[in-house]
């Protein structure tokens, strides 16, 4: 570890420490430090203590996530060990013990799922988002076959949003910070009657992007959303919950790179760059995007079960996106999208939980269901607008020209390529816990699935500027369908309240795709994404429950994980692949500890880390980029490269002291560090295409006056100015990089009514 970077974490360290030994006699405090709670979590689809819930979860309240300083999806994996958020072209790419997907079109589903209320949200576009009127966020870790069942072989991330409540309440936050960063976001709850409550979750965000342009100026990065939320209760048994969410985005995100290591393609035309945050792209990026949901859900508790049936159908749709494909100056490739791509799903799910007046109930805890999912999703158009030179050299002149099209006599060649893709998808899923005794409980789960994926457009056509021509290719619509049975078993030991250990087996399943952008080469088949998952897993509080430790050790199989490239001259644009074998092994662990319960009940220390081995065992006939001449190679063997975008090390330390003040006040001082030992982009582990070891440090300060339910925050992050990535693209002419934001500081004024 860098000696500088773990001198930052040490004076934070010291200096809240120091803080914290003039605490006054340990006073009675008004409100314990809020990153001390009892979370209540619905992982196994009821509600259930964190620490009583044998799975490997971190989970945050809004409060919390609010004094650890986190305003959006991203903030998690500095926070939550084994969780990778890195992202590129308005796709948020998300790895749990280095499980994931790197991947960026519809037809690739991701390996990390993500849900909303109970709704998978069958994308990763757009997932980067503000965190609004959120009641808690939870990470589960490792396959969740058998309750979140759909492709979520890696992991899942559960949000849970406010539901109203039967008494009038709000909160409205301000932010303003550098980057010309302006938020502001409102949740009000209004109690129509005594049976019928309405909740309203507004917010508006405004940064200037981290980047400049030679060319042009760059437009800020902007986005809001809204979500309204009707709770019918008409007795404690019954209830009926709707709600409508949209959030629009508009900007340039991580559409807006630089080359920095132009290939041979290239030739001399183009130098290596600097690696910093002025781009020299000639194409002007651009992405304005929109994800809209209408939700439903009954629940009837009964005297023998409780039921629930949730619904939803929502659209996730891309207006715009434009991309300079090649990253330089020279008027090479880009791609838009107009006038969409998009994901349009349909979902029912039916719950069926045991509760306490069921059969059995000291002794039996179930779950049975069903799911199903409908979706198409795709480019209706993606345009490659294509500048002539260079084009033999990379040989798209060649590669196309087996469709009878000769480029170079084409004035503003632009090729158009439509993919489409459908899904039809059933399944059912039942889980039961058997509590032997008082400290032995044992659980099995299974879910059988049947699916259909199935082309429903796939085509190749030409503009010459002003004439479009009939498609020049179309492709098969290939069908796919097949079933699969996954299951899980856990023993679960908890000698005493505060103790408890477990083992685990799970398997998780990512269903087969087709690759839908195309270019010469029909769409292929891509295998479905097996996993077998075993755990050893700590749950713990020692010293008066005064430290809760959360430990585990575990080990992924993996069978043909899902992988991808990008090249036009791999006779699509995508390439996607199957890895044979892929095996991941790892340790973790999360604490917090209030090390001076007795005197200082407001000093909190929190920690997590995670070590992960996680290699291709076996990938042959694998896609990558020749080293010397970056020209697309198909047939390579990367057997024994490590896994993409999975740090061998991460962690991080995080201190607080809350001090109680005069006149009914608190004032709270935060510092937290944070250390990645670095990654690797891709399957092909190519040392250019590498992210080296970096640390982040974060400090906050925060007055809260209780009488009026006001807090006033001043916050830094990476206050040590350290360069890093949070996306880096290999293109047939080099790679293309997306530098983090250096040092964000911001001032937040927060008010609860």
């Amino acid at each position: 570890m860098n000696s500088k970077r773990f001198s930052h974490a040490t004076l934070s360290f010291l200096l809240v420490s120091s803080f914290g030994a003039v605490y006054a006699d340990g006073g009675d405090l008004k409100k314990t430090n809020r990153l001390i709670e009892e979370v209540v979590v619905t992982a196994q689809k009821r509600e259930e203590r964190l620490q009583d819930v044998p799975i490997s979860i971190s989970a945050y309240s809004a409060d919390a996530l609010d004094a650890r300083g986190a305003t959006d999806t991203k903030d998690l994996a500095t926070i939550t060990p084994a969780l990778s958020i890195t992202e590129f072209g308005g796709f948020t790419f998300i790895y749990i013990r280095g499980i994931g997907s790197d991947s960026f079109i519809p037809s690739a589903d991701p390996s990390v799922t993500t849900y909303v209320d109970g709704i998978y949200v069958p994308s990763s576009q757009g997932l980067l988002t503000s965190f609004g009127g959120i009641e808690r966020v939870e990470v589960l870790k490792g396959p969740q076959g058998t309750l979140f069942g759909r492709n979520s072989t890696g992991g899942a991330i559960n949000v849970v949003t406010k539901r109203p409540g039967d008494e009038f309440e709000g909160n409205v936050t301000g932010v303003v910070g550098n980057y010309s960063e302006r938020r502001i976001k409102g949740y009000f709850n209004i109690p129509i009657t005594e049976w019928l409550g309405l909740s309203v979750d507004l917010l508006k965000d405004s940064i200037d992007h981290q980047y400049t342009s030679t060319f042009r100026e760059v437009p800020a990065e902007k986005s809001r959303s809204g979500r309204f939320r009707l709770n019918f209760h008409p007795s404690d048994n019954f209830e009926i919950d709707f709600s409508y969410f949209k959030s629009e985005q508009k900007g340039q995100g991580t559409l807006l790179t630089k080359n920095i290591d132009p290939s041979a393609v290239l030739g001399a035309a183009i130098p290596k760059s600097p690696d910093d945050n002025v781009a020299n792209a000639d194409y002007p990026a651009a992405l304005v995007g929109s994800h809209e949901v209408y939700a439903g859900s009954i629940t009837w508790i009964l005297p023998w079960f409780d039921t629930k049936l949730i619904a939803s159908d929502q659209i996730i749709n891309t207006d715009y996106t434009a991309f300079d494909f090649d990253g330089s100056s020279l008027p090479l490739i880009a791609f838009t999208v107009r006038p969409n791509e998009f994901t349009d799903a349909k979902s029912l799910e039916l719950q069926i939980l045991s509760n306490d007046d069921s059969w059995a109930a000291e002794k039996f805890e179930w779950v049975v269901g069903g799911y199903y999912l409908e979706s198409e999703g795709g480019f209706a158009d993606i345009n490659i607008p294509i500048g002539n030179p260079q084009l033999d050299t990379l040989g798209i002149n060649n590669l196309l020209g087996s469709l009878g099209l000769n480029l170079a006599s084409i004035v503003d060649p632009t090729v158009i390529a439509t993919g489409l893709l459908g899904t039809e998808s059933i399944s059912a899923f039942a889980q039961a816990t058997w509590h032997a005794n008082d400290w032995l409980s044992f659980t099995l789960g299974g879910r059988y699935q049947e699916e259909e994926r199935f082309l429903t457009r796939g085509d190749i056509a030409v503009s010459t500027g002003t004439v479009t021509t009939d498609p020049v290719q179309l492709f098969n619509l290939e069908k796919d369908r097949r079933s699969n049975f996954i299951s899980k078993a856990v023993i679960s030991f908890t000698p005493t309240d505060n103790f408890m250990t477990y083992f685990a087996y799970s398997e998780g399943y990512k269903s087969a795709t087709f690759n839908i952008v195309n270019l010469v080469t029909p769409p292929e088949l891509v295998l479905p994404e097996e996993v077998t998952a075993y755990e050893l897993g700590l749950k713990a509080e020692f010293f008066d429950s005064s430290l809760r430790l959360n430990a585990s050790i575990f080990r992924n199989d993996i069978k043909n994980k899902q992988t991808s490239i990008v090249s036009l001259t791999s006779g699509g644009v995508i390439a996607f692949n199957n890895a044979e074998k892929t095996q991941i092994d790892g340790v973790e662990f999360d604490l917090s500890w209030l090390p001076f319960s007795d005197v200082n009940p407001g000093f909190v220390i929190t920690a997590n880390a995670a070590y992960l081995d996680a290699n291709y065992i076996a990938y042959t006939n694998a896609p990558g980029f020749e080293e010397s001449s970056g020209i697309y190679l198909g047939g390579q063997d990367f057997s024994g490269n490590e896994v993409e975008r999975t740090p061998k090390v991460s962690g991080g330390l995080g201190v607080s002291q809350v001090f109680e003040l005069p006149w009914s006040a608190e004032l709270e001082i935060a510092s937290d560090y944070y250390y990645n030992s670095g990654f690797y982009y891709s399957s092909q582990n190519s040392e250019n295409y590498q992210e080296n070891s970096y640390a982040l440090v974060d400090v906050r300060v925060s007055y809260f006056h209780i009488p009026w339910d006001l807090r006033l925050t001043a916050l830094a992050k990476n206050v040590t100015n350290e360069s890093y990535h949070i996306g880096l693209f290999q293109t047939d002419f080099g790679i293309n990089s997306s530098l983090a934001y250096e040092t964000q500081y911001s001032m937040r004024v927060e008010w609860g009514f």
